[in-house]
């Protein structure tokens, strides 16, 4: 069951993942055990080209339970231009956009690595004894991932990663969207791609000139913390 805390320490393991990118030091919510990051030591992806911190996140614990965490980008970068790109390739039992399969590929071994450094069973990742979280760029990566482990996602503004195929393997999955933030709507389903997973929709502060604001995690968190939430709401969502 999703709760509002639920989501609100989400949002703050998210908010944490770009801390630790940019050498600040982290602060996880309370219950959470210690940390190890996740940074690629292979070549760098296309998609992931203008970013110079190897660092894409974290993996950390709490009450035996696995999280992992992917960051991405909080201003809209070269990689939006990127996402309305046509070229997608074969990933379980459906197809996906290419580019973000490159960047999760690049990023499946340091996470690997830094499970196996927080909790040494990576059996847990099958077991529904995780979740997988990422914002921007890093909620796209983290749907790879999801789908790879066959863990629980929840996403946050997340773009579209593939085709009908892939996103019924995603049936479960909960993806945040905040209102009028255009990048959970790209791909263009026009082109093949379809959502997944329940969409809930928070109103967050937006801009219409400046897209960056609706995509910023300060604006999700602001949404979030904005929901009335009774029984009724997270009946309807999908998750009560």
């Amino acid at each position: 069951m999703i709760q509002l805390s639920d989501l609100i320490d989400l949002i703050a393991l998210n908010e944490q993942a770009y801390v630790l990118a940019n050498g600040g030091v982290v602060k996880l919510p309370d219950g959470f055990g210690r940390y190890t990051s996740i940074v690629m030591t292979g070549d760098i992806p296309f998609v992931l080209r203008k970013d110079s911190m190897r660092t894409w996140g974290f993996v950390t614990e709490k009450q035996g339970c696995i999280y992992i965490v992917l960051r991405g980008t909080e201003d809209l970068p070269e990689w939006i231009l990127d996402a309305i790109a046509l070229p997608t390739m074969p990933y379980e039992g459906g197809l996906v956009h290419r580019d973000f399969l490159a960047g999760w590929q690049a990023l499946f071994m340091p996470t690997i690595n830094a499970v196996n450094a927080v909790n040494g069973n990576l059996s847990q990742l099958h077991a529904g004894k995780a979740i997988v979280t990422g914002h921007s760029l890093g909620a796209a990566m983290a749907t790879l991932c999801a789908a790879q482990f066959g863990a629980p996602l929840i996403a946050v503004a997340c773009p579209r990663v593939g085709d009908k195929a892939f996103a019924a393997k995603l049936s479960d999955a909960l993806v945040v969207v905040n209102d009028g933030d255009i990048v959970p709507h790209l791909p263009a389903e026009i082109f093949g791609f379809c959502d997944h997973g329940t969409h809930l929709t928070v109103h967050g502060p937006s801009s219409l000139t400046d897209l960056k604001v609706a995509h910023a995690l300060s604006s999700y968190r602001a949404g979030i913390e904005a929901l009335i939430v009774t029984p009724l709401n997270l009946i309807e969502a999908g998750y009560a």
